[in-house]
């Protein structure tokens, strides 16, 4: 990771950013309900940062006004085959490529030291999964394993470097192996009633770290990724008068147990918790007017909802907790 500090400092800075793509994809049959998906895509980036770093105080300037330029050159392809044994069932595999953009920390490490750059993180992305549509198409049933190749993956944290002072890091942390799996389940057992709900698993794990890393390890936990994510839905909808209806609504969503900062500190680490939103929805299709009342975290849950760790140097960690019961009153026109 790539540091950067302040001290009652003052920032002005701008980033000039160029990007230019070429990219195509075509479809070839190549049997009777067999098909394959080939596509490609070049992109060049370049960005130049220019910034000004100055203590308020005295009006020294850390970083005087500078420049500094860096392009990235990425090559993203793709590959998947279908094949539909029936209308109502169709599995697929697919591998793609991608990538998210480099940069430049925004502040500086030391006086007259320029931004250091950090490399785009890019992955390679592996997907099997059929989907079905059963029970004349009363039930919905989608099922999506993966498997993610991450390299130079970026992170930010705040941290204090040997002086005490605070740091802010933002670079490539290293590369990882993500998988798991994803579960889709829709049913319509009456034209009154709909029911939808489903699962997610991720298992993340560092397979090796950048030199001069520190404060993570291999069995270090990404933030912001929980192993279990899980929600369900109920609708139910009845006629009110000629073209006009009246919808129930209740949504839940559920995240297992999880790390809000980089380095895993134990203050920033929420527990599994759910949450139930539900909703009223009167709408008139002759008016062309929709009155809907709702309510989010009914329960009222305290959950953490991010955070920023700074005990290594300011000695404390500030956690951000999520909205707690709220309700409300919309409507829409439509013309």
């Amino acid at each position: 990771m790539y540091a950067a500090s302040c001290a009652k400092c003052s920032d002005d800075g701008q980033i000039r950013i160029k990007s230019y793509a070429a990219f195509g994809q075509a479809t070839y049959a190549l049997a009777d309900d067999l098909n394959l998906t080939v596509g490609a895509r070049y992109t060049h980036e370049s960005k130049d940062y220019t910034l000004r770093h100055i203590r308020v105080a005295s009006g020294v300037p850390i970083i005087p006004l500078t420049t500094v330029g860096k392009s990235w050159d990425s090559f993203t392809p793709m590959a998947s085959i279908d094949y539909r044994f029936s209308p109502q069932f169709m599995a697929y595999a697919s591998v793609s490529r991608g990538f998210k953009s480099g940069g430049f920390n925004g502040r500086p490490t030391v006086d007259n030291t320029p931004p250091v750059p950090f490399n785009p993180e890019e992955v390679t992305a592996y997907e099997l999964g059929f989907k079905s549509d059963l029970l004349g198409r009363m039930l919905r049933f989608n099922v999506a394993a993966y498997w993610n190749d991450y390299t130079d993956i970026q992170l930010s944290r705040v941290k204090a470097n040997e002086a005490g002072v605070l740091v802010l890091d933002l670079g490539n942390a290293g590369d990882a192996e993500v998988k798991g799996f994803e579960l889709e389940l829709q049913a319509q057992p009456t034209p009154a009633l709909q029911l939808s709900a489903g699962l997610g698993y991720t298992d993340f794990k560092y397979t090796s770290l950048a030199p001069g890393v520190s404060d993570i390890t291999l069995d270090t936990h990404q933030p912001f990724v929980p192993k279990w994510t899980g929600n369900a839905s109920i609708v139910y909808t009845v006629p009110v008068g000629t073209n006009s209806n009246l919808s129930f609504r209740g949504d839940l969503t559920y995240k297992s147990r999880t790390y809000l900062d980089p380095t895993n500190v134990a203050t920033l680490v929420q527990d599994g918790f759910a949450l139930i939103n539900t909703r009223i929805t009167y709408a008139n299709d002759d008016l062309g007017l929709e009155i809907a009342g709702f309510v989010t975290n009914l329960t009222n849950k305290a959950y953490l909802g991010g955070g920023v760790s700074a005990e290594t140097s300011f000695g404390h960690t500030e956690g951000y907790y999520g909205r707690p019961r709220e309700w409300g009153l919309s409507v829409k026109k439509r013309f």
